[in-house]
């Protein structure tokens, strides 16, 4: 659950912090032009102009009549399909798209009132997403139209099928399957009520359908801030976070009744896995113990329950055990071989065991499930941790090569890294990259806009070498839009070298300096280094006017007095004033922490003796137990602290885990570094050695 909870505090963080970086944005009526009218008699169509640089997603289009008019099921054309790192698999509309709904009037109307629900993004800088917007249409009927329109179909399911056993009992019927999909797509656009109606009919069919009873419990358990989190408001911080406390204390409420549900299910029927099982799902977040003791109880009732597994999977792996965790997943795997969700899960863990022999084994996987976005995304993710550079390069490169004529989601995510480091040092190979991406149409639109990037890049490289340096800015200029595209800082690097060709030297400083303080690059402090003594600056005074810059966007550090996770003595962020803290918000059930943490303790582990200190603060007081000995069992070099949401979100603000707060010896936040690959390591990495030789300097 907060897994999923952490995908929507992203979403609602960017919408927050959106309000900082919007000036170039559209207004959201501007930037999707919606109008209804009826070409033919019971039929509306409903039609968006998109902006450029703009896209909707069709999941999140909904259509509400008013009073006495009856809608019909959409009609949608197929959008661009993508895996959204938040959304997961959605499709998207760029510039018009139309919508068909069928629509019955009462007899003498003479228009009908329709609201439009929707939500897009704009996908070039600033990347930011708006809220769920509805806007509300008035939509004239032809004459002697408003009783004729098209008759909506009503739903209906077949008889349920002969019995299953083993473990393909626990994967649904075919009727349960069908409202399942219903409540996916209802979920998917924000229909919560809808959503749980439809999981609830799922389960109803079939109560062995253990997807089904996860994601009712799930969505049923966080109700109403699940609503909240979809619905569009204009309400201020403070009011939404007021709010999101009072919808988690009716959830509490919601969560109690299906304990006292699945208890007496449990009860009633003592031979049936699913009800413990069920049961430990609910108490997933709030008593792993317990939920690991209800998994193991339904495993003693049926060793076949494929899900069961799975549970005690995430348990060992909250523990820090992955190669317990590992061994229950592969039994998932063998009682159920043909299940992707499963077979996504083990290649995850199979990607925490050491060793070449697992890269393998999740290749394998790929070829058995090749349009698994989870099993693509392990293997290239694996692939781009490796070390060196080449090792890295060629792996991903294989992917790339071996993957279209068997999966295409691990090709894609393979060309984003490749393309990640390319644009940093080999122009020529990006464009080769972006060329065949973007196919022989350029019918994929980003990768189309790369090939712009890219070929304005390599021009402004030749006009350089031709001594040209006002056609070279001129040529950057063109492509400005996708500075900030990526880590890679090509064209902040390109920008400064005709800067200084054209006699603006200072300018070229102020430009590579701004962009070290929004994101620390190697290759953007060695440029920096280069044109500032060209001014006549010493190291010294090079290093006083980037810490001048940092200084100048820190803001002040919230104190707070937390107990320490291994004995329980105070601990206050005042006891280190005058050294660098990082400051992590995370909880052992949270995937992303985990996963992000390898990074962390890289940083750690480089700098402790020279003066920083991590302290991690787990955010979810139901999950205290797990956290120490998680830490232990990992070997991190962290100081663990008892924190909770509360704290989290209203003191420090915390939308979503990991939050990351990097603070210098004066107590000012300086950064919130997101530690997930190599490029970001290092970011975090020179903005921590700027601060450690700041503190010195004050000593």
């Amino acid at each position: 659950m907060r897994s999923l909870l952490f995908c929507f505090g992203v979403v609602l963080y960017s919408v927050v912090t959106a309000a900082q970086s919007t000036a170039s944005l559209l207004p959201i009526d501007e930037a999707y032009q919606v109008s209804a009218e009826i070409k033919t008699p019971g039929i509306l169509t409903i039609h968006w102009k998109i902006a450029d640089d703009y896209y909707l997603y069709r999941e999140r289009m909904k259509f509400t009549a008013g009073q006495d008019t009856k809608l019909g099921a959409a009609t949608l054309p197929d959008g661009t399909k993508f895996h959204d790192e938040f959304a997961g698999d959605v499709e998207t509309y760029h510039h018009n798209v139309d919508a068909t709904v069928a629509y019955t009037a009462p007899p003498g109307a003479t228009r009908i009132h329709l609201s439009v629900g929707y939500q897009g993004c704009h996908e070039t800088d600033p990347k930011l997403c708006y809220p769920p917007h509805t806007k509300a249409l008035d939509v004239d009927l032809p004459a002697g139209s408003a009783a004729t329109g098209t008759a909506i179909p009503s739903a209906a399911h077949n008889a349920p099928g002969p019995r299953v056993t083993g473990a393909a009992r626990y994967f649904g019927t075919a009727e349960a399957k069908a409202a399942f999909n219903t409540a996916e797509t209802a979920k998917k656009s924000g229909n919560i009520e809808e959503a749980i109606k439809d999981y609830k009919q799922a389960v109803t069919l079939d109560p062995n359908y253990a997807a089904a009873q996860s994601e009712y419990l799930m969505i049923q358990r966080s109700h109403n801030l699940f609503a909240l989190l979809y619905s569009p408001s204009k309400m201020s911080a403070p009011e939404r976070t007021k709010a999101e406390h009072a919808a988690r204390d009716k959830d509490k409420i919601l969560e109690n009744q299906l304990i006292a549900e699945y208890s007496a299910a449990m009860a009633k029927h003592p031979d049936q896995a699913i009800y413990p099982w069920g049961l430990g799902m609910i108490y997933n977040e709030t008593d792993l113990a317990k939920s690991e003791t209800l998994c193991r109880k339904a495993l003693q009732l049926d060793k076949d329950f494929p899900q069961a597994y799975e549970c005690l999977a995430m348990v060992s792996g909250v523990r820090g055990h992955d190669a317990e965790a590992l061994e229950y997943e592969r039994k998932a795997f063998e009682l159920a071989p043909e299940n992707s969700d499963i077979a996504g899960t083990y290649a995850y863990e199979l990607s925490l065991a050491p060793g070449d022999e697992s890269a393998a084994q999740i290749r394998s996987l790929l070829q058995r499930f090749p349009d698994s976005y989870v099993i693509a995304m392990t293997l290239t993710q694996h692939a781009n941790d490796l070390k060196p550079r080449d090792a890295r390069l060629a792996a991903l490169e294989k992917i790339r090569k071996d993957a279209p004529s068997a999966s295409k989601p691990a090709a894609s995510f393979a060309a984003e890294f490749l393309y990640e480091t390319y644009i940093a040092d080999d122009l020529s190979k990006a464009r080769s990259l972006a060329v065949d991406m973007a196919g022989p149409k350029k019918d994929n639109a980003q990768w189309a806009g790369r090939i712009k990037y890219v070929e304005a890049l390599i021009k402004a490289k030749r006009e350089l070498t031709a001594g040209h340096a006002p056609a070279a800015l001129a040529s950057l200029k063109s492509v400005a839009d996708q500075k900030d595209a990526g880590p890679g800082k090509t064209w902040y690097l390109l920008q400064a070298q005709a800067l200084d060709s054209a006699g603006r030297t200072a300018e070229a400083v102020k430009l590579l300096q701004d962009s070290f303080v929004a994101e620390p690059s190697d290759a953007v402090q060695a440029a920096l280094s280069t044109y500032a003594a060209k001014l006549g600056k010493s190291g010294s005074q090079i290093d006083s006017d980037l810490w001048a810059a940092f200084k100048a966007k820190a803001t002040a550090a919230k104190p707070f007095t937390l107990k320490r996770l291994d004995n329980d003595k105070p601990l206050s962020l005042a006891d280190y004033r005058g050294q660098v803290v990082m400051v992590d918000f995370w909880y052992p059930n949270c995937g992303p922490c985990r996963e992000g943490f390898p990074f962390l303790q890289q940083v750690a582990a480089k700098y402790k003796d020279k003066g920083l200190t991590v302290l991690a603060i787990n955010g979810i007081e139901d999950q205290q137990d797990f956290a120490l000995p998680y830490l232990r069992e990992k070997h991190y070099d962290f100081v663990g602290l008892k924190g909770n949401e509360k704290f989290a979100e209203d003191i420090y603000g915390v939308k979503g885990y990991p939050t990351t707060f990097l603070i210098g010896a004066d107590g000012n936040v300086y950064m919130q570094p997101t530690l997930y690959d190599q490029a970001h390591e290092r970011s975090a990495e020179l903005a921590v050695e700027l601060l450690l030789r700041q503190a010195h300097e004050r000593h």
